[in-house]
């Protein structure tokens, strides 16, 4: 859980969570509250898979396999869970899921369907809508978003990949031709502070790509956003 106060743990056997006290001081767990991954009057065979907890805290979700369902539980203020709903994940052996970045969306790995299913996630109840869309993919078991503005992209490569440069040339233009020296006179070399996320890094004037599109791009006028 965010507060790291409380862990949830799911069962894969017994179809159950468990909400464990976490002692930071001595590392110990202590269990306090066991309750069913599954809607009442269920009776069939079951695996459970993954366990998530939203960004807020304010709900945990547990993956059922053969059921194929997500269970929905609200945290209330002290940790204890409580069902909020139970969500069928339209395919075959939820083995994962994930939420997005934003954590609107949740999207869901049914192993055995061959499919990625994706659920708008309300923050207000917990509950998963679905979207409609099946996206194909083989056996899928984990999904991982990637940060595209990772540490590894230089800052005048985000900016540049947001659009954030004032002007863009192409690097080859229609006729075949490149960028000259007096293109990028004005800014090569240069830098000057840019506010970025609310805070102000100093940049130089001048990007270029080395893959298809090929693009360079410089500052013109004041740099500062």
């Amino acid at each position: 859980h965010p507060n790291g106060r409380w862990l949830y743990s799911i069962q894969e056997e017994g179809s159950t969570v468990v909400l464990f006290d976490y002692n930071a001081a001595t590392g110990r767990l202590s269990a306090r509250q066991t309750l069913s991954t599954l809607p009442p009057g269920f009776a069939g065979s079951n695996f459970c898979s993954e366990i998530l907890v939203s960004a807020n805290g304010k709900f945990v979700y547990a993956g059922n396999r053969l059921h194929d369902s997500i269970g929905i539980f609200a945290v209330g203020e002290n940790g204890v869970l409580s069902p909020a709903g139970n969500e069928w994940t339209r395919g075959n052996y939820p083995r994962s899921f994930s939420f997005d970045p934003t954590g609107n969306f949740l999207y869901c790995c049914n192993q055995r369907a061959d499919n990625v299913t994706v659920f708008r996630v309300d923050k207000r109840s917990g509950r998963l809508n679905f979207t409609g869309h099946y996206a194909p993919v083989g056996n899928p078991s984990h999904i991982v978003f990637l940060d595209l503005a990772s540490p590894a992209e230089s800052l005048t490569q985000r900016l540049f990949r947001e659009a954030r440069l004032v002007e863009c040339h192409s690097a080859q233009g229609a006729a075949g031709e490149l960028p000259t020296n007096a293109d990028l006179d004005e800014c090569h070399g240069r830098t000057s502070p840019v506010l970025l996320d609310g805070e102000v890094v100093t940049t130089y004037h001048y990007s270029a790509t080395y893959e298809f599109p090929y693009f360079i791009g410089c500052y013109r006028g004041e740099p500062v956003y």
